[in-house]
């Protein structure tokens, strides 16, 4: 009966690891559609900001002004999507580091069964 109580017990483990690693994966893929659609933000807050420095140029401009409010409000813009993407992936590394954590106690948790 003492292999079959370990089988059993190794067989829950095990199921146990792939909920935690599953759940992490999908935390993980969660985060990395946001950075990506973040990142495609970013995209185009840079195309307009360049659209219209391009328009003034065109216009005649000799020089751009920073304290231009849409200048201003399209870096504002920039930088906070900057931001984000680094929260987000400072989040994908508590995720890991918590999964990490998380399994590094239950090993150690985990009860010697012995040789029977």
């Amino acid at each position: 009966m003492g292999i079959l109580k370990d089988t059993g017990e190794a067989i829950v483990r095990f199921g146990e690891i792939i909920v935690n690693k599953t759940e992490e994966y999908a935390k993980i893929g969660k985060l990395n559609v946001d950075i990506k659609r973040l990142q495609i933000d970013l995209g185009i807050a840079e195309k307009e900001l360049g659209r219209y420095i391009i328009t003034k140029i065109e216009s005649g401009a000799t020089s751009i002004d920073a304290s231009d409010q849409q200048i201003k409000d399209l870096h504002e813009k920039i930088t906070d999507l900057k931001k984000k993407i680094t929260e987000k992936n400072a989040e994908i590394e508590r995720v890991k580091e918590t999964s990490k954590t998380k399994m590094e106690s239950r090993a150690e948790k985990k009860p010697d069964s012995g040789a029977q």
